[in-house]
């Protein structure tokens, strides 16, 4: 009987234990759910980038990069960037446009580059609660670039 009733008061034990560890769990995942929006990506970042883009008569090339950009917080962006690559260079060109920020971290960048005739479309990632930015161009197809920042700001 002893053994019996031991037996009953583990299992209730487990059980209360694994129904508490589940509720928590349930917990920090809403939380992780709801850690980022557009506040997130707010201030100043250094962004250094590194791909391939259409070189001189459109034959692809790798390139590099330093961009800084500022985030309001709100959607809205601007930035400098200065490239480098085999056919040529350039330097301090003005960007803006827009992003968005899901609620796990993920979001989009629409880019307009002074002297470019079309938007470059990207895909961020925000880290470090808004610390570190990556990005990578989805579009257009012939640009494949990756960038990574720093809020410095």
């Amino acid at each position: 009987m002893e053994r019996l009733t031991l037996l009953g008061v583990t299992l209730l034990t487990v059980g209360l234990t694994t129904s508490a560890l589940a509720a928590a769990d349930q917990e920090n995942v809403m939380a992780a759910a709801v850690r980022c929006n557009e506040g997130t990506l707010k201030g100043i970042y250094a962004v250094t980038l590194s791909g391939v883009r259409p070189g001189t008569g459109g034959a692809p090339e790798q390139f590099v990069g330093l961009s800084m950009q500022t985030y309001d917080g709100q959607g809205s962006f601007t930035q400098t960037d200065s490239t480098h690559g085999p056919s040529n260079a350039a330097a301090d060109l003005p960007g803006w446009g827009t992003y968005t920020v899901n609620p796990d971290c993920s979001g989009t960048k629409t880019l307009w580059v002074q002297g470019l005739p079309f938007p470059i479309e990207n895909r961020i990632a925000v880290l470090d609660k808004g610390d570190e930015i990556r990005i990578v161009v989805m579009s257009p197809p012939p640009i494949v670039v990756t960038a990574q920042g720093r809020r410095i700001f």
